[in-house]
């Protein structure tokens, strides 16, 4: 973590007694993100959202390795030299269309009082009409109902809930199948499951992952169509993520071919990990192949000195919960995919 975000976090007792103590005349500047306004804006996530704590670093990270396509455009609420908001409107490499954004607003409550929120959302709102949108999507929390709320009066409809599901492997946990069995099986089919690290001699394994990557992809329920990646992209964001688990990515094989991977990373979080893009290609399916990812997640947990694994479903995705929540998976809370439409 950046040292300036180490000082926002240790101040945050003083953070919050600046918070409450705003008056209520607050006027709030409401400008461009700036290169200096990575730590305030991780600490200001981080407070709002504190399952899901990102320093500088990792927002820095994210930025600078978007699609070049994908427009991407940020602003910030300040009052006195301290950020109390912030607010985004971009694409995404995997959902790509130009004229479909994303659309993202943190804001403290105590701003909210004072209409900041309302403002940042004009400025995302104003800085659109450029770009003609058909579709906006913003994810919301389920917790933080004002922003659920707010979202929803501005003609936002729910489309699809991802729902948030951890696993505590502690002393007392007992993997629910037979794995002699389970690995038995995958053997039976020449199917290994196999590191990173085991795949890095083979000369292509970036290309054969990529294009597992962009296969699987197709598969994943969202609230609008998913796209193809490009190769530099999926380098850089997938392979050169810095929380990326590499001895924790794991793939399966069947001879030469990858047909299906999983991964774990850093949280962010002390002891927890969570899951991406897990799959399986549709010609290896109701092989156990997804159930042998999870039960090297598990043994990856236990052997690496972490407790608990976070992971995502999309509600409707009935097949893959019920396999969750027979190994032990809790629901922990639900990421809410909001639309908007314009026109046809």
């Amino acid at each position: 973590m950046d040292t300036d975000e180490e000082s926002y976090g240790n101040r945050y007792q003083q953070d919050v007694q600046w918070y409450t103590t705003m008056n209520a005349t607050m006027n709030a500047t409401i400008r461009c993100f700036e290169e200096r306004d990575y730590p305030q804006l991780a600490h200001l996530y981080s407070t709002l959202h504190p399952d899901d704590l990102m320093d500088a670093a990792e927002i820095r990270f994210f930025d600078k390795t978007r699609d070049p396509r994908c427009v991407f455009t940020r602003f910030v609420a300040e009052v006195d030299g301290r950020l109390v908001g912030a607010a985004s409107y971009g694409q995404e490499a995997d959902t790509y269309h130009p004229h479909k954004f994303n659309v993202w607003l943190d804001v403290l409550p105590e701003a909210r009082a004072h209409h900041i929120h309302q403002a940042l959302y004009d400025r995302v709102d104003t800085g659109l009409a450029q770009h003609q949108p058909t579709m906006l999507l913003a994810t919301l929390p389920s917790y933080d109902r004002d922003i659920v709320d707010f979202f929803r009066r501005r003609g936002f409809a729910e489309k699809l809930r991802q729902l948030e599901l951890r696993l505590t492997v502690d002393d007392g946990y007992t993997f629910p199948y037979d794995t002699e069995v389970l690995f038995g099986r995958l053997r039976d089919h020449d199917i290994v499951i196999r590191t990173l690290p085991d795949v890095e001699a083979d000369p292509d394994y970036a290309r054969k992952l990529f294009r597992l990557r962009n296969t699987l992809d197709q598969q994943v329920p969202f609230a609008y169509p998913v796209t193809p990646v490009n190769f530099a992209w999926f380098q850089q964001r997938i392979l050169g993520n810095p929380n990326l688990k590499r001895d924790g990515f794991f793939i399966a094989t069947h001879g030469d071919d990858f047909v299906g991977m999983s991964a774990l990373y850093d949280s962010g979080q002390e002891g927890v990990l969570e899951t991406g893009l897990t799959g399986v290609r549709a010609d290896y399916r109701r092989q156990g192949i997804a159930l042998g990812f999870k039960e090297r997640a598990v043994r990856y947990v236990r052997e690496s000195g972490h407790h608990t694994v976070r992971t995502w479903n999309a509600e409707t995705n009935e097949s893959v919960l019920a396999l969750n929540r027979k190994l032990g998976f809790e629901p922990h809370t639900a990421y809410i995919e909001h639309v908007k439409t314009f026109g046809d």
